[in-house]
């Protein structure tokens, strides 16, 4: 995610001028009735804060058992792990070692875990780091048959969030849509919300059937300048409504919910923007009311 970001900001603005916002929402439980999650990137020191309109939050095996204890489910990052992008990976059966290592910090996380993320930005990072493609794509695969290949992980999800170049790799069949993941997103920040339209619709191109989307829209600005703010609120318009008319949405993740620096780029997130706070709160809350109302509705429906 980090790494789009910079691009980003190189090109701000290749990224494009802003059209002007799209009336937000609000979100409505029983049109996001079909997605199963929201939670922000960068909010497990907060989760006092976020466990309200959230369900989940983005983090490591420690973040997870914090979710637990706070009633939340966690999106656990494995990516030390599995090591996708590294020039000196170690071999195949030393990965599946430190796997079934951590599997006995997760197996009392299992309830908890909303999916595995083993790596972000695959092809973008293995360009930097020198791996080839068709390895990256074997090194996912190897990834998600060990994890589906354990006692009580068979069907826990596997994501993948891809940056936006990396759609038109796979497009070409420069790099692969791997097999094994069901939440599979990209990213693609500031960017036009026509633009964005054409960029999901390519993403559904590139899926396979049980394929659904991790929507990652952006949640930062790089200063408080009011065209900034509107462009944002324009794009989390987009979003929702996008989420709301496309049944493979599975799940909400914006980036980012912290302020921060990465190399010499700095944003603030959506905890220092009460207004895109307060607006992705109301989604999230949303989402949190439909899957509520999906389970009593289950539970119904089991009991007749």
């Amino acid at each position: 995610m980090r790494g789009a970001l910079v691009v980003c900001v190189v090109s701000l603005l290749g990224c494009g001028p802003q059209d002007p916002p799209l009336q937000f929402g609000p979100c409505q439980p029983e049109r996001v009735s079909h997605v199963e999650g929201f939670g922000f990137f960068g909010s497990p020191a907060y989760i006092d804060e976020i466990s309200q309109s959230s369900t989940f939050v983005w983090g490591s095996i420690a973040d997870a058992a914090q979710a637990d204890a706070a009633g939340l489910r966690a999106v656990v990052d494995v990516s030390a792990i599995f090591e996708i992008v590294s020039p000196s990976r170690p071999p195949d059966d030393e990965v599946e070692r430190a796997w079934a290592s951590a599997v006995e910090q997760l197996r009392p996380l299992r309830g908890a875990i909303a999916a595995l993320y083993p790596i972000d930005e695959p092809y973008s990072n293995a360009r930097q780091t020198g791996v080839p493609f068709e390895e990256v794509a074997r090194r996912l695969e190897h990834a998600a048959q060990v994890v589906h290949a354990t006692a009580g992980f068979e069907d826990v999800p596997m994501a993948v969030i891809f940056a936006n170049p990396e759609l038109d790799w796979i497009a070409a069949g420069e790099a692969r849509n791997p097999s094994g993941y069901t939440w599979v997103g990209f990213d693609h920040y500031f960017a036009k919300p026509a633009r964005l339209e054409e960029r999901a619709a390519l993403l559904l191109a590139l899926l396979r059937p049980e394929q659904r989307v991790l929507v990652v829209p952006d949640a930062f600005l790089l200063s408080h300048e009011a065209d900034q703010l509107a462009g944002l609120e324009g794009r989390i318009a987009f979003w929702l409504g996008w989420v709301e008319r496309n049944p493979r949405a599975v799940a909400i993740a914006p980036y980012v919910y912290t302020s921060g620096t990465y190399q010499t780029t700095s944003w603030i997130g959506a905890r220092d923007l009460p207004t895109i706070r307060d607006r992705y709160a109301q989604i999230g809350h949303c989402i949190a009311q439909a899957a509520v109302a999906r389970g009593t509705s289950a539970a119904s429906a089991s009991t007749r």
